[in-house]
Formats: structure tokens, C-alpha cells, sequence
């Protein structure tokens, strides 16, 4: 058996370290394109929420705002941190560690995975959501070849774990459980790029689905009232919020000359909501026919907006109502408990 169990273990290191050092200059090249890429991203979106959060101190020089030099302070900690990292990155410097994913480049290579893979497309799509497109596929590849690295990398470590413990003459239940806690601790770190994309988006939607009915409110209004719909769109994107930062961008894009057709279709990519790809598909189409067009599309979908918003409350309430119908209970039955315990025991006495 151990023979056996040595075997396989040796096999799994071998294929490892054919997919590890059978990656070409290639992939390790896409792999360090790849980290600085994400590198700039998270310097470039920091910049601009720092932007944004000086523009808002600017315009309230009357208040002290604390919060948001609290919140400029953070996004520079982070920027200098990232920058260090760009730095080494820039230098074709990467740690062991990191290089693990080049195993899954390599093994993405071989099965012949591209864009028209059913996991690669929807990785990639998940990605659209806050990257620009190249950006996005990259990314995906990314995500997608950490995962599988250290998914392959968890595996050989464990097998071999497995073999040095059998030798060392440790209980089955020891060596079950420490082996696939090592194999656990390389999946999760692995997955962890994958998820946070997923996180990354979930919450980007929530939180843009949250903001939108006070968003198209406020442009309602000042069209109703007669103003343009770029002025319109500069004061409502005026907050603090992922909508707000996503519209901010937008104004920063046109202030420096960007169509604005491509502006606001950089806009639908990276918010990847119904609405708000409704809305800039709105601007985008009636850019050239003025006001009164656009203030009756503006109603109605401030209407259905609202209609959603307000179904959808009621639905988190039921939800909410619901996994809290069993706690209920249970405290319930536990002061019935209480009460009947000591009722009980004196009706024993007498």
C-alpha cells in the first residue's frame, strides 16, 4: 500500500513539475503582465476614489471632513504599498509562491481553454464587470491559472505529506486529517483570487442597484427643470458610493476629451447592471436630439425603477422574516423551558 500510495505521489510531483518548468518565457511573461496590471488597476481606481474625495472636501471647505482625509490617508497606505510591489514586479522579480500559477498557465495551455470555453467566457464576463477588456481577459487567465496551480501544487504536496507520515508511523486518523489540511490551505489560497473577483462584483452590484433609484431620481429632476443632460450628470454623481465613483469616472473621461459615446459604454461594461446599462444606453442615444425625448425616458424608467426597488425590499423582508422564524422559536421554547422547569419541580415538592 505504501508502495503504492509512493507511486502515486511520485507521478503527481513529476506532472507538476512538468507543467512548472515546461512553461515557456511566454507565460511567465503573461504572468508578471498580469500582476502589474492588477497593480495598476488598484493604483489607478485608488487615484481616482482620492480624486473624488478631494473634490468633495474642496466643494465643503466649511466642514472638516474628517472621514474622508481618514479615507485619502488609507488609499495612499495602499497605493505605496502596491507601488513596492509593481516595483519588484517591473524588475522581474516574483517569489516562489507566486510563480505557482505558471503551472496553470501551462496546464490551461494544454486543454486548450481560450474565450470560447463555457468557465473561461464567464470568468471573463465577471472580470468586464470593473476592468477594461484586455484587462479583463487577463485577469480571468489569471484567476483561473492560480487556481489551478495551487490546486495542483496542494495536491503533490499532499500525497507526499501523506507518504513522509505513513513513514513516520503516525495514526490514519492523524494522517488523513493533516494531509487534507495541507491540500485545504493550498486550494484556499488558490481560490482566493477567484473569489475575491466574485465578491468583487457582487458587492459592486449591490451597491450600484442600491444607489441607482436616488441617482435617476436626482436626473430626472434637473431635466424636468430644464437643465442639460451632462450638467445633469455632473451633479448626480455627486456622493460617495461605487455609482458615484463610476460616474465620476465618466466626468473625468469627457474632461479629458474621451467621445462620449465610448465613455459611457466604458460605463455600462463596468457596472454590468439592467439599469444603469439602460440609462447610458439613454444618453447615448438621444446625445443629438435634446432634452424633451429624453426627460419622458427618464420618467419612465425612474418609474420602473422605483416599482423594482420596492419588490425588491419586500422581498428581503420576507427573507429576512424567514431565517429569523426559527431563532424566534427556539428562544421561545427555551423560556418555556425555563418557566416550566421550576413550575414542574415545585408541583414534585408537595
Amino acid at each position: 500500500m505504501i508502495l503504492i500510495i509512493m507511486a502515486v505521489a511520485t507521478v503527481l510531483i513529476i506532472m507538476f513539475l512538468f507543467l512548472y518548468l515546461g512553461a515557456d518565457e511566454n507565460i511567465t511573461g503573461i504572468l508578471l503582465g498580469s500582476r502589474k496590471e492588477m497593480l495598476m488597476e488598484a493604483v489607478d481606481t485608488n487615484n481616482i476614489r482620492i480624486d473624488l474625495l478631494t473634490e468633495e472636501i474642496n466643494a465643503h471647505p466649511e466642514i472638516e471632513c474628517k472621514q474622508q482625509k481618514k479615507q485619502i490617508r488609507k488609499l495612499d497606505k495602499h497605493n505605496q504599498n502596491a507601488q513596492k510591489q509593481l516595483d519588484s514586479v517591473e524588475q522581474d522579480k516574483i517569489g516562489i509562491f507566486d510563480s505557482i500559477p505558471v503551472a496553470g498557465y501551462r496546464l490551461i495551455q494544454l486543454l486548450g481553454w481560450d474565450g470560447t470555453n463555457p468557465f473561461m467566457a464567464r470568468t471573463i464576463r465577471l472580470s468586464s464587470h470593473y476592468l477594461e477588456r484586455q484587462e479583463a481577459i487577463n485577469n480571468a487567465y489569471y484567476c483561473v491559472a492560480n487556481l489551478m496551480g495551487y490546486t495542483c501544487f496542494g495536491i503533490a504536496a499532499a500525497i507526499l505529506l501523506l507518504v513522509l507520515t505513513i513513514t513516520m508511523g503516525l495514526g490514519f486518523s492523524r494522517i488523513i486529517i493533516v494531509t487534507l489540511i495541507v491540500f485545504a490551505i493550498f486550494f484556499i489560497v488558490g481560490y482566493i483570487p477567484y473569489n475575491n473577483m466574485q465578491t468583487t462584483v457582487k458587492t459592486r452590484k449591490e451597491a450600484i442597484n442600491n444607489a441607482f433609484p436616488q441617482v435617476i431620481s436626482k436626473l430626472t429632476l434637473l431635466t424636468e427643470a430644464g437643465m442639460e443632460v451632462n450638467t445633469a450628470w455632473n451633479l448626480a454623481s455627486e456622493g460617495r458610493g461605487v455609482l458615484y465613483e463610476e460616474m465620476g469616472r465618466v466626468n473625468i473621461a469627457l474632461a479629458n476629451n474621451v467621445p462620449p459615446a465610448d465613455a459611457y459604454t466604458q460605463f455600462i461594461q463596468r457596472c454590468g447592471t439592467t439599469y444603469t446599462s439602460k440609462l447610458a444606453t439613454l444618453i447615448i442615444q438621444n446625445m443629438f436630439k435634446g432634452n424633451s425625448e429624453i426627460i419622458r425616458q427618464f420618467e419612465g424608467l425612474n418609474k420602473e425603477c422605483w416599482d423594482n426597488f420596492r419588490n425588491d425590499t419586500t422581498r428581503l423582508a420576507e427573507k429576512v422574516q424567514t431565517k429569523l422564524f426559527v431563532p424566534t422559536m427556539l428562544m421561545f421554547v427555551g423560556i418555556l423551558i425555563m418557566i416550566i422547569i421550576p413550575v414542574m419541580s415545585s408541583m414534585g415538592s408537595f
